[in-house]
């Protein structure tokens, strides 16, 4: 990822690796906020079989990240927005339900 020079694009004024900040194909959705302190935030899958789903810190002090792997923390989302309240960053999306999987259905 770069940052450039809105008058003239081809100066890059900054870059960081953007792997984990959006998907690995057009197919999944992602969405991203840079906040009004210069944190960003990202939500995406973040490997190629699209079985991590991430919500993410960077370009802070100590980068955070939600637990890997765990259903109970990310259930195949679709993620849709994401918000700057405030001292807070509020992510929206959708996903199935655990108590609905139970019952046999998808």
């Amino acid at each position: 990822c770069t940052w450039r020079n809105v008058s003239r694009l081809t100066q890059v004024t900054n870059s960081i690796d953007g792997r984990g900040m959006c998907p690995f194909s057009p197919d999944y959705n992602a969405t991203a906020l840079i906040t009004s302190d210069g944190k960003l935030y990202a939500a995406t899958v973040i490997d190629f079989s699209a079985r991590d789903p991430v919500i993410t810190r960077r370009l802070a002090p100590a980068g955070l990240r939600t637990m890997q792997h765990d259903s109970k923390w990310l259930n195949e989302p679709n993620f849709v927005s994401a918000y700057e309240i405030k001292n807070f960053v509020y992510f929206f999306f959708r996903e199935t339900a655990v108590e609905y999987i139970n019952c046999g259905k998808k």
